[in-house]
């Protein structure tokens, strides 16, 4: 029988330490796991009451350190001290649906394939998309699917992908070992990522697991901890850059439709990936520019953005947006538009409809 280990590396507000582990209390009661608490400097008295108070139900082995090392040293802390089979690692403010922990670990352990799996990550406060994986674009990457319906056939695809997130992923405790955990040269960043990626370029796949859901407040744990990630992203590409492939196109690819392709879009690029041409000539689609703004990668406000010509134009508008939120507030604006046809292309793998955004598709 294969075991489970479940690691937590613990440095953030006692409720959120509390709600966490009310959470794992609750799966305990149908999921067998071996809990691992690293207490990774939190001198908090109530986080440490959070954790007796739930000691006798959950059983956690508990590492304590005097000082914060950060994300990837005490999450290889956890994994020294774990003794399953399959280590689960996850975030304190990632709350796991019943089963969810389970159908990772099965989904590492029944196939030999498999080197990591990663759930499906949904913000409770809205419940939508925050995590289907990473995909990478030119020199950056980001987590798929972001804010998108967990009911759409894109998000609902089992799927590989080269990175995923630590967040909440399952990997084999002896593969972790063989490719000496985390790299500690980063801090509070990058470290689960790189891992999963090392894990894809040796030859194992890297599987986004959409059966096991958990939802992600996304930033809770390490709120207060102060993080800059210049430098970890500037090490990560440096390392990389020669072995990682552009997928955002191909996440783009399977979304968009034959008769999209059709279309001759008028662009509004207000994005700040600056090679979204060589992706629209992949997807075959046809643009013609007709705004740029200055500001990018930020929500804009149409109406004092683009002149009323544009909004009048009875030629589709395709938008090209690091992510569809900063266009999909314009709610009055693109209701007024003469045209049904309108996409948004964005940096998260997302090719939305005007439909879906104004509420008229799933």
């Amino acid at each position: 029988m294969v075991t489970c280990s479940l690691i937590a590396s613990i440095l953030n507000p006692p409720a959120l330490t509390e709600n966490f582990l009310s959470c794992l209390a609750r799966r305990r009661e149908r999921e067998e796991f071996e809990l691992v608490l690293v207490n990774d400097g939190d001198t908090n008295v109530e986080t440490h009451r959070a954790i007796e108070s739930y000691s006798s139900i959950l059983r956690p082995r508990n590492v304590v350190n005097g000082a914060s090392l950060g994300y990837g040293r005490a999450n290889n802390e956890g994994a020294g001290a774990a003794t399953g089979d399959v280590l689960v690692f996850l975030n304190t403010d990632v709350f796991p649906v019943e089963g969810a922990i389970s159908a990772l670990v099965q989904a590492v352990s029944n196939d030999p394939t498999v080197g990591i799996a990663q759930g499906l990550l949904v913000y409770p406060q809205s419940g939508r998309v925050q995590s289907c994986g990473h995909i990478f674009g030119p020199y950056f990457n980001r987590h798929a699917l972001v804010g998108r319906s967990v009911a759409l056939p894109v998000v609902r695809q089992a799927a590989d992908r080269q990175a995923l997130t630590s967040a909440f992923y399952a990997v084999r405790r002896d593969d972790f070992q063989r490719l000496g955990g985390f790299d500690c040269a980063y801090l509070n960043s990058h470290e689960g990522m790189e891992f999963a990626l090392r894990i894809h370029l040796e030859g194992q796949r890297c599987r986004y697991h959409p059966d096991s859901q958990a939802y992600h407040v996304q930033g809770g744990s390490r709120r207060h901890v102060p993080l800059n990630e210049d430098q970890q992203l500037a090490m990560f590409w440096s390392r990389w850059h020669d072995q990682i492939r552009c997928d955002l196109d191909d996440m783009l690819a399977i979304q968009v439709t034959d008769e999209q392709r059709r279309r001759r879009y008028l662009g509004i690029n207000v994005s700040t990936n600056l090679l979204w041409n060589r992706t629209l000539e992949t997807l075959g689609i046809t643009v013609d520019m007709v705004a740029e703004p200055v500001l990018r990668g930020h929500p804009l406000v149409l109406h004092d953005t683009l002149v009323s010509d544009i909004q009048r134009a009875r030629r589709p508008l395709l938008f090209l947006t690091d992510h569809f939120s900063h266009v999909a507030g314009n709610r009055v604006w693109l209701s007024d538009r003469p045209e049904s046809s309108d996409l948004i292309l964005d940096c998260h793998g997302n090719a939305i409809t005007m439909a879906e955004i104004l509420g008229t598709s799933p």
